[in-house]
């Protein structure tokens, strides 16, 4: 029998950063908003068999997770925060838990369910599984400039593993791609070399391929917007932050080195006149309108989400694109304008919720 009102935060040794999160998530929510106990655990520490998991508990007032574990019935309710299989996650349901951020989908499978959308579908770039020759060469002569992205949600996130390729006039390839937060870019003669250079980056990965879209610059860097929505307490989608995010280079946005801002401060830097205004306020519902159908579409699958991230970019001809959608996104600490979700606290109030 399930221990009544304690709630599961489930999370991996490879991301220490949603350990962090999920403290900082409880303080936010304090203990007027908090009414149940909480225990923290790892995805490798639950044991099908006995239907218990083992983990560090919050509790009352606290301010951080305990320094002991124990070991408990499964929790009725898990916030998924980590990477994990669906077979893990049926398992998971099958210990009569409520498990939401149950679909960790890789960006391919995203992709061709957004695409099922034939509204989403015309918004969304080019894209084709990477396979052996000619596939690539083709794309590329294609588009001329595309991106290489891992499909695999766990290696992709934050622009690790991801290379931009432009085929010159002259047949060379320059190839773009992060390293130390720093964009570095490489020029090869051909496929040959390039193809040498990139299976030593790329390993046994899977990638896909994907258009590239040249969006606004601002400040001399590329720009692409970050959308976070969450679910409140009935299951409704709400808006939770909407940001522009500046590079610090013409490439990609590498995150950490993002300049972002919220849109008020977006408007304030446009001088608050009126023209600019409106055309601001313009691309913000437009991005919240996608957002909200994106939602509908991956309910459609009968995923039990409820924490997204949603990235979007803004053509030089004013068409917005969408670029990937994250199911584990980092709930960014920045003054925003006032929307009716919060990205830090809302799973929780949701979570909650699951349990009346």
């Amino acid at each position: 029998m399930n221990e009544p009102r304690v709630i599961g935060i489930c999370v991996s040794a490879d991301r220490p950063y949603v350990h962090e999160m999920a403290v900082k998530r409880l303080q936010m929510l304090g203990q007027a908003g908090n009414r149940n106990e909480w225990i923290l655990f790892d995805r490798d520490r639950v044991n099908v068999k006995t239907r218990k998991v083992t983990g560090r508990r919050w509790g009352h007032g606290g301010q951080t997770f305990g320094t002991v574990e124990e070991t408990i019935p499964c929790p009725p309710v898990v916030f998924v925060q980590c990477i994990a299989g669906r077979r893990w996650m049926e398992q998971l349901k099958r210990m009569g838990s409520q498990v939401f951020n149950d679909c960790m989908f890789d960006k391919w499978e995203c992709w061709t369910t957004l695409a099922g959308d034939r509204r989403l579908r015309g918004v969304l770039p080019d894209t084709q599984l990477l396979t052996a020759d000619p596939g690539l060469q083709l794309f590329l002569a294609k588009h001329r400039d595309i991106f290489l992205k891992p499909i695999d949600a766990d290696l992709g996130h934050s622009s690790l593993g991801i290379v931009r390729l432009q085929l010159r006039e002259n047949g060379s390839i320059l190839a773009s791609h992060e390293s130390v937060l720093e964009m570095k870019t490489i020029e090869f003669d051909g496929f040959r070399s390039f193809y040498a250079w990139f299976y030593s980056y790329a390993g046994r990965n899977m990638y896909l391929m994907q258009q590239s879209i040249e969006t606004e610059i601002r400040m001399n860097g590329v720009t692409d917007f970050r959308l976070h929505m969450n679910r409140k307490p009935r299951g409704q989608w709400v808006v939770s932050l909407v940001l522009l995010r500046i590079a610090h280079n013409r490439s990609h946005i590498v995150p950490k080195r993002a300049i972002m801002l919220p849109m008020h401060k977006w408007k304030a830097m446009s001088g608050n006149s009126p023209s600019q205004t409106r055309q601001i306020e313009s691309i913000e519902r437009s991005v919240i309108e996608l957002g909200y159908r994106i939602c509908s579409q991956l309910d459609g699958r009968g995923w039990h989400m409820a924490d997204l991230g949603m990235d979007f970019g803004l053509d030089r001809q004013g068409q917005l694109w969408i670029f990937e959608i994250n199911p584990l996104p980092s709930p960014l600490s920045l003054s925003a304008d006032w929307y009716e979700g919060n990205a830090w606290t809302s799973p929780l109030v949701y979570a909650q919720s699951l349990l009346n």
